[in-house]
């Protein structure tokens, strides 16, 4: 899926953009803590684009 989102999508309409992807796997069975820490990693992910 990366790949596909990466080569067709972007490389398309934004061929010089920075593609980075973060995957929360069973999202559905995570503990509370699990999904704060995924929440905190998004954070800091954004937070270095700037």
């Amino acid at each position: 899926m990366k790949r596909v989102l990466k080569l067709a999508l972007l490389g398309t309409c934004a061929p010089t953009c920075r593609f980075e992807m973060l995957s929360l796997y069973r999202a559905e069975s995570l503990s509370p803590d699990k999904v704060s820490a995924f929440r905190a990693r998004i954070g800091r992910a954004l937070k270095g684009m700037s």
